[in-house]
């Protein structure tokens, strides 16, 4: 699914400072005005991710919907080009 991937970090809940040891990256894919069918299609794709454990995909975290758009949390995958 195409969306804007964001980079995030775990906030440290005893300082609230960001914890910069650990990147994620936050898709938001807008769902909003999509049919039923399409909505379950990238909800089941999520699904899907939180199953696979593999060294060269990327970890799935969490996801979420919020004000018509899923967010997919997933760990950074760093040392690209």
């Amino acid at each position: 699914a195409n969306g804007t991937a964001y980079l995030a970090f775990r906030r440290d809940y005893i300082t609230g400072q960001a914890d910069k040891e650990h990147k994620y990256v936050i898709k938001k894919v807008f769902i909003g005005s999509e049919t039923v069918l399409a909505k379950s299609a990238k909800l089941r794709e999520t699904q899907l991710l939180a199953m696979i454990r593999h060294p060269y995909i990327v970890t799935y975290e969490d996801c979420f919907i919020e004000d018509g758009h899923l967010f997919v949390a997933m760990e950074f995958a760093g040392g690209g080009p």
